[in-house]
């Protein structure tokens, strides 16, 4: 990936990408609590409070898997598996099996203490994707790197990558729609892997000049985020907002997408922040959890326990936003990290 401080393309997805991380670390401040509701008092007034929240941030992970596709797929660039493994899949499963073995090890630590086996255990629960939670990205993130070399002739013929795309899309979105009219359709093909979806149509939108529709594309987008932002305030249909079939995450990461991708975002000043910025999101997904776990399990410290908890979540959130950013700032000053995220 060219990462040149002054192309213009650099500076709307350099922006998505900083959007996109602090979405995650929302999305992660409130279900670090609602996923382990047993481990703490929660009311259901809270419960669905914290739910709605993260559903503001459910663009995030699905825009960092299109703008995987879009920068891999945008030219019509042979990928043999030398390349991706040496520039693609070994430096993330190094960051994986670096991180995912510390945070296995302190979750060991605190649950069963110090011990001779400790960090043959950790290694094994990496192995076992059994480490913390949102390490799964980069299971998928290798995953998706591997069938670049497989699929990256479909992207040769639009009319080829269009047709898969409308296949995957139908197979993973319209059937599932058909449920929640209790109707059952006998013939369907399991293709659910959301991030192979949003990978395949990044891929598919970095092939089509998209600008001469801005004007339609904007109103569009637009209006199916207000549409997505009304869903979560006033619906109670969580089903929506699942990554692997919810339309409503669908339509919503799509036309965040889109905003970025046929606008031209103009940055006189600060580009060489925003860069820096950029630069590290990478490591401020990585993490960040480590800071929700010190707060919520370690300090006691969670938003429930306070009476404002719109006020409690985004003190909480501001705090995690600055501590994973300066942290990950930290990290790139070690010469290994550095030269892996």
């Amino acid at each position: 990936m060219n990462t040149r401080i002054n192309e213009k393309f650099n500076y709307n997805y350099s922006i998505m990408r900083i959007i996109c991380a602090c979405a995650v670390i929302l999305i992660h401040t409130c279900t670090c609590l609602t996923d382990n509701y047993k481990d703490y008092v929660i009311s259901d007034y809270q419960y669905n409070v914290l739910n709605k929240l993260s559903y503001f941030g459910r663009f995030a992970v699905p825009c960092f898997f299109m703008l995987t596709g879009y920068l891999l797929m945008k030219k019509n660039i042979t990928y043999s598996y030398k390349i991706v493994f040496k520039k693609y899949i070994i430096p993330v499963v190094l960051v994986l099996f670096i991180f995912g073995t510390v945070f296995s090890m302190m979750e060991l630590v605190l649950k069963d203490g110090i011990s001779l086996n400790i960090i043959s255990n950790a290694i094994k629960n990496v192995i076992e994707n059994k480490s913390w939670a949102h390490l799964w990205y980069l299971y998928s993130l290798i995953g998706v790197y591997l069938i670049v070399p497989l699929i990256q002739g479909i992207f040769n013929d639009i009319k080829d990558a269009f047709i898969t795309i409308v296949i995957i899309f139908v197979c993973a979105y319209i059937y599932p729609i058909f449920s929640l009219f209790n109707v059952d359709i006998a013939f369907n093909i399991p293709i659910n892997s959301f991030p192979l979806i949003y990978f395949i149509l990044g891929g598919v939108i970095s092939r089509i000049d998209l600008k001469k529709y801005k004007n339609v594309l904007n109103i569009v987008s637009v209006l199916a985020i207000l549409c997505t932002w009304m869903l979560i305030l006033f619906s109670n249909n969580y089903s929506w907002f699942n990554y692997n079939d919810g339309i409503a995450t669908l339509f919503y990461a799509i036309s965040i997408f889109m905003i970025f991708t046929v606008n031209e975002i103009s940055i006189k000043d600060n580009k060489k922040i925003l860069y820096k910025l950029d630069r590290l999101c990478y490591g401020v997904y990585i993490i960040h959890p480590f800071f929700i776990n010190i707060f919520y399990k370690a300090l006691k410290l969670i938003p429930i326990n306070y009476s404002n908890i719109y006020l409690a979540v985004f003190i909480f959130y501001i705090l995690f936003i600055c501590c994973s950013f300066f942290t990950a700032f930290l990290m790139k000053k070690v010469w290994l990290i550095k030269k892996l995220i």
